[in-house]
Order: C-alpha cells, then structure tokens, then sequence
C-alpha cells in the first residue's frame, strides 16, 4: 500500500475571493508529499495560497510523513511561523495531523489535508511472506497474490487472471469475503481513494 498526504486550499473568514477566482489552475492544485518528501510550504502573497518553497528559511511549515505502526500514517508539521493555526488552535513547534485536520498559515489562507491511499495488489513481499492472512489464517507465500489495507494487513486475493493454471475452487479469494479489515475494522478496497474529499465542504 502507498499513501501520500495532499494539501488543499479552501476559503478562509475574510479571505479574498476574487483573488482566488483569478488565480491559475495550477496555484490551486493540492499540494502532494508522499512517503519520503519534504514539503516546505510558504503563502503567496499574490493569490494569498499555499505554495511550495524550495529554500527552509522560506518557509512557514514543514511537512513529512511519519509511519504509526499498525495505525497507518500521518503528517508531522514543524511551525516555523507563530501564528498558524491547526483545528482553529495555535499549532505547536511539532503537530501531527490526520485527513480532515485544518491548518491556518496565515490571515486568509485556510487549508485541508486529506490522505490518499494506493492499496498494494500483487505478489507479496518479503515482509507480507511472514504474516498470516486474517480472514483464512493461512501464512502467504510468494505463489499467491493479497491486496493489504491501510493498516498493513494482507488478503488473498487469486483470480482467473492472476492464477490461470489454479482451479476455481482451490483459489484464495479471502479478499472478496469481506468488506472491513479484520484487523482494524477500516473499509477494504483495492482503487486508489481518498480517505476524506475536502471539496465535500
């Protein structure tokens, strides 16, 4: 599985919409950092939006991802700046925040952050080849094929496609038995999603 975290820009109290309205498509994409990015984020002055900075001393926050075992991931933010605000509460030297958090980088620039989950669907590897499948209890081994949900857990998942020489009966299609993870309860699924849509606001 991959997740990446994505910043997005939303209307803040008093903020300039016009502004917005003329800004380029490209100024209002969210801002992506996945697995192993730094993002230093800035405001820009003209469009009064979040914007990417390649230089730290630039920047207002700091973002990466941090792995919770077992819990999925989250985004850590270290303030380089005194008046931003997480939730609408003035954020600490170091925060870590979760898909539907806001965070305030300065007067007029709001901003939501989501995550967007890849499930893994293939081969398993070397760290799947250890655990057993929740729902069969059977170990994986490299002849199979899982889809994992976000918490790390494996299914089977052997189709016609994937295992064309198996006979029907003896695939392992653990996958399609259920539809929330037996380890951690979370809704399972193999299309890329995005764990919160902040455009539902």
């Amino acid at each position: 599985m991959t997740s990446t975290f994505e910043i997005h820009a939303g209307l803040g109290p008093g903020e300039e919409t016009e502004k917005i309205r003329q800004a380029p498509a490209a100024t209002l994409a969210p801002l992506v950092v996945g697995p192993a990015d730094t993002l230093l984020l800035a405001v820009d002055a003209e469009t009064v939006q979040p914007t990417a900075v390649d230089n730290a001393s630039q920047a207002l926050a700091i973002f990466r991802i941090v792995r919770r075992r077992r819990m999925g991931n989250a985004l850590a933010m270290i303030s380089q700046a005194k008046d931003i605000l997480v939730n609408g509460l003035p954020a600490l030297p170091l925060a870590i925040l979760a898909a539907k958090d806001s965070i305030t980088l300065g007067p007029g620039c709001l901003c939501y952050v989501t995550e967007r989950i890849k499930p893994f669907v293939g081969q398993p590897s070397g760290e799947h080849l250890t655990q057993k499948c929740p729902f069969c209890r059977l170990l994986t081994d490299s002849s199979s094929r899982v889809v994992t949900c976000m918490c790390g857990a494996a299914y089977h998942w052997e189709t016609s496609e994937s295992h064309p020489n198996t006979p029907e009966n003896d695939r392992l299609r653990c996958f399609e038995k259920i539809q929330n993870c037996l380890s951690c309860g979370r809704q399972l699924g193999k299309e890329e999603t995005l764990v919160w849509d902040p455009a539902t606001l």
